[in-house]
């Protein structure tokens, strides 16, 4: 049966699951292990555990990130005064300038044309009149349907009133005859 934590034990089991998990370089299971979760579980729990807590392990990342920020400006400006290369002191220069606020402004052009943004009023009817009559096409192709004018349309009706016609006309001679 698992053990119930009150809040307070379950805040610092978090705690300390993040500070193994940055101190380790980031094995979720080897945490869980070493807050005590049996090995059986500890790939499980330190996953849920990890997932769980993401914002405070990167919080803890940042945090000790910081520490080494002092050491990592002081060996740049090492690098600065005493490389022997010169490629290795314009980056070292570099980058003390960059993160003094000496960064140059990098200008990015992002330039989207659509492909109707030119064409006239009566140019984009015309491509979509195209549009429509293949999408019309396809939906009387898919239905077995076919499109006829309305003079073809009168035609049609007029010969179903013939026909209509004839065979009310023989029924009726039919039930006479009976």
């Amino acid at each position: 049966m698992a053990n119930i934590l009150s809040l307070e034990e379950r805040g610092e089991r978090d705690e300390q699951f993040i500070r193994e998990f940055v101190n380790n370089g980031g094995n979720s299971s080897a945490a869980a292990r070493s807050i005590g979760v049996s090995e059986a579980s500890a790939s499980t729990t330190g996953h849920r555990m990890k997932d769980r807590l993401s914002k405070d392990i990167q919080n803890e990342i940042e945090s000790n990130m910081r520490g080494f920020a002092p050491k990592a400006v002081e060996m740049l400006k090492h690098l600065v005064e005493s490389a022997e290369s010169e490629n290795v002191k314009l980056h070292a220069a570099k980058d003390l300038l960059d993160r003094t606020g000496y960064k140059p402004t990098e200008k990015q052009s992002v330039e989207y044309k659509s492909e109707v943004e030119d064409l006239s009023l009566e140019e984009i009817k015309a491509q979509l009149d195209v549009l429509n009559r293949g999408w019309l096409q396809d939906f009387l192709k898919d239905n077995n349907l076919k499109l006829v004018d309305a003079e073809k349309l009168e035609e049609v009706s007029e010969e179903l009133r013939n026909r209509l016609e004839i065979l009310h006309t023989e029924e009726r001679g039919l039930n006479y005859d009976h």
